[in-house]
């Protein structure tokens, strides 16, 4: 069973675990905090939480099991996969919210594509958080 952002009420996640009797919970970084889930959850279903807090290990899992992505392989992998491509210009669109591990992953997808020789762009959000527009940089 997966908890996100739309499964913030213990109440609903005690009825699914009610429900459906899952082999384990994974908790998505924006759902219920650590202690919720493992009262929500109750005694015997295990919980990781995935992507809690950013790549330095900072974030609400606590004591309990995390997965964490990370920013900067990810971005080589993009990298490595779309360079042989041929195109001269490679943009990076972040997560709407200015969470840690989209700062890193771009940050790491520009380096990664400047020292291909290629041109880097990032879409940014503007300050009176009007559309997106594209920065070249």
């Amino acid at each position: 069973m997966q908890l996100h952002r739309s499964s913030r009420s213990a109440q609903t996640v005690s009825s699914l675990v009610e429900l459906l009797h899952p082999d384990g919970i994974v908790v998505w970084e924006d759902a219920l905090l650590p202690g919720e889930v493992r009262e929500a959850a109750g005694p015997g279903v295990p919980a990781v939480f995935v992507d809690c807090g950013s790549a330095s290990g900072t974030g609400r899992g606590g004591r309990n099991g995390r997965v964490r992505s990370d920013p900067k392989s990810i971005a080589a992998i993009a990298a490595r996969t779309l360079l042989p491509s041929g195109y001269a210009d490679f943009a990076f669109v972040p997560h709407l919210l200015p969470v840690p591990w989209s700062r890193e992953r771009g940050d790491a997808f520009e380096r990664c594509i400047e020292l291909a020789g290629r041109r880097f762009h990032r879409f940014v959000r503007c300050a009176e958080a009007a559309p997106t527009r594209l920065s070249t940089g």
